[in-house]
């Protein structure tokens, strides 16, 4: 089976619920994707710690062991 690579684009789709992402990673399973550590960063830091998004500050890796904490 292919393996895949989620950008940072891909990535904010997924967690916005948009395009299908969700479903097209359910159907090839999360054990044939990954995300690059680059990624990780730029949501660690744009995206989640963004004080200016309504006061949310959620880590993405924070105490993880560097596996994914995201729920499918």
């Amino acid at each position: 089976m292919a393996k895949y690579l989620l950008d940072t684009n891909i990535c904010g789709f997924l967690f916005r619920n948009k395009y299908g992402i969700k479903e097209k990673i359910k159907q090839v399973g999360l054990e044939n994707c990954a995300v690059s550590l680059l990624t990780i960063a730029d949501f660690d830091f744009l995206y989640f710690c963004n004080r200016n998004s309504g006061g949310k500050c959620v880590r993405f890796v924070k105490n993880s062991g560097g596996k994914c904490v995201c729920k499918l």
